[in-house]
């Protein structure tokens, strides 16, 4: 479990993170989530890992998955 989601599968990693297939509590959908791997989550990562969330966020494009939940450093 991670939060309100409950993680069925690993799907890809990468080079400071890995996706995770799961089901989101509440509103039976699945979802990917993105997850920054523990051995990268140091400042500099942490700060690019935001970043990255906040822009994904504002990007209303077809060929990019939405952004719905955003859990940040401070959350």
């Amino acid at each position: 479990r991670l939060g309100p989601f409950e993680v069925t599968a690993f799907v890809a990693g990468g080079g400071m993170g890995e996706v995770y297939a799961a089901r989101q509590d509440g509103l039976d959908r699945t979802v990917a989530l993105k997850v920054i791997r523990a051995g990268t989550a140091g400042p500099l990562a942490r700060a690019r890992f935001d970043r990255e969330r906040r822009v994904l966020a504002r990007l209303p494009q077809p060929h990019l998955a939405p952004v719905y939940y955003a859990r940040g450093p401070a959350d």
